[in-house]
This record gives C-alpha cells, sequence and structure tokens, in this order.
C-alpha cells in the first residue's frame, strides 16, 4: 500500500523551508566573507602603523569609525555591509600607496643629499653639512603639512599660512644662514604641535560628516534597490529622511 498522498500545500510548505535554509546558508557565508575581509583591514591598518608610525594615526581613526558601521550593518542589509567594506578597502589602499611613494621619495632625497655632502666635504664642509641638515629639516617640515593638506584639504588653510611664509623664507635663507633656517623650522614644529587640538576638532568634525554623508548614500540607494516598491509617497518620505539627517 501507498503511503497517505503529499498535498500541494505540504510540497509547497518543503520548497519555502529549503528556501529558508539556502538563503540561511548564504547570508551565514556572506557574513564571514565579510568578517575576513574587516579582519584584512585591520592588519593592513596595522602594517601601516608598523611601518609610518603615529603619523598615520588618523587613518587608523576614520577605518575605526568605518567599520563599526559595517559591523552593525551585519544584523540588517548585508549590502550597506558590503558598500561601506568597499570603500574602506579602497580608502586604505590608496592610503597605503601614497605612503609608499612618500618613503621611496624620501630615501630619494636622503639619497641626493648624501650624494651632495660627499661631493662638498673638500670644500667648506661644515657649511655644507648644516645646510643639508636644514634642508632636510625644511622637507621634513613639508612633508608635515603635506600630510595635513592632503587629510584636511582647504579646512585648515588659515591655519597653514604662517608656518607656508616661514617655510618659503627659509628656503631663501638657506645658502647663507642654515642655522637660522633650522630655528625656524624649530618653530614651525612648535606651532603646528601647538594647534594640534584644533586639527584633532576638525578631524573628528570631518568623521561625522563623512558618516552623516554615508548613511544618507545608504538612505537613497533605497530607490534603486527597491524600485519595484517604488511611489511619490515613499520618494518624499525618504527626501525628507535624508534632510533630517543633514
Amino acid at each position: 500500500m501507498s503511503g497517505p498522498k503529499r498535498t500541494s500545500y505540504s510540497i509547497a510548505r518543503e520548497l519555502y523551508q529549503l528556501r529558508k535554509q539556502e538563503q540561511s546558508i548564504r547570508r551565514k557565508n556572506q557574513i564571514d566573507e565579510i568578517t575576513k575581509e574587516l579582519e584584512h583591514c585591520t592588519k593592513q591598518i596595522q602594517k601601516l602603523m608598523n611601518n609610518h608610525g603615529n603619523s598615520v594615526h588618523y587613518i587608523s581613526d576614520r577605518v575605526e569609525s568605518w567599520m563599526n558601521d559595517v559591523n552593525q550593518a551585519l544584523s540588517g542589509d548585508l549590502r550597506d555591509a558590503w558598500r561601506s567594506l568597499k570603500g574602506i578597502k579602497i580608502y586604505l589602499n590608496t592610503q597605503e600607496e601614497r605612503l609608499n611613494k612618500k618613503d621611496q621619495r624620501m630615501k630619494q632625497q636622503k639619497l641626493s643629499a648624501e650624494k651632495q655632502y660627499q661631493k662638498a666635504k673638500h670644500h667648506e664642509q661644515e657649511k655644507q653639512k648644516n645646510i643639508i641638515k636644514a634642508q632636510d629639516e625644511i622637507e621634513q617640515m613639508k612633508d608635515r603639512i603635506s600630510e595635513l593638506k592632503h587629510e584636511f584639504g582647504d579646512k585648515i588653510s588659515q591655519i597653514m599660512k604662517q608656518p607656508n611664509k616661514w617655510i618659503e623664507e627659509s628656503a631663501i635663507e638657506l645658502g647663507t644662514n642654515p642655522t637660522s633656517v633650522s630655528n625656524s623650522m624649530k618653530g614651525v614644529r612648535n606651532y603646528l604641535d601647538s594647534k594640534e587640538n584644533e586639527i584633532k576638532k576638525i578631524r573628528t568634525k570631518m568623521i561625522q560628516e563623512e558618516k552623516t554623508n554615508r548613511i544618507v548614500e545608504s538612505i537613497k540607494s533605497i530607490e534603486t534597490d527597491y524600485a519595484d516598491l517604488m511611489n511619490d509617497g515613499i520618494k518624499q518620505r525618504i527626501d525628507l529622511f535624508s534632510k533630517s539627517i543633514q
């Protein structure tokens, strides 16, 4: 005798459960993949810190905020997590490439300075040594200012006016009075150190603005991600909510 016949409802129910299980497995696999990518990003940050020291701590601060967003998104729509993760990877790779180029440039500058020293050691050796030292100090301050400009752009233009002026004046004076140039570079260093708290406040504000923009971008993406559900009422609510967040 054959057993009881399966109804179309029971078959549909089994198919539904099977699809739910498959969806659950796919979601778990995606979360595992995102988690591994975050671990890789953490190792990349540590590598940058090891190679470049505290001068790149702002990269860690910015990415840490970004990674928190990814972890929060793991309990919701994974597309938000993937979008943020993609942004983190692009940012870290860009920063790593820029810093590697900077290191290469500094090595070339150091090599060039050493060659100049060897060439000039029989002619006013002590003076040339002081000039090279002062020139290296100028380049160090230029690099520090360049790092800040790269991070903040026009937001710190007022802060940078005075040190830029000192550096320009020192470059003119370098060949005649390297000792004075060294003292001027100490002044630039002390000035930038005195502005550290002000710069930190600007950095915090930028991180907050970037986080707000990411949230708004995620909300705006609803219109394309769920285009089949869109109507004028929902679009108006999305616009109002985005403006409210901003």
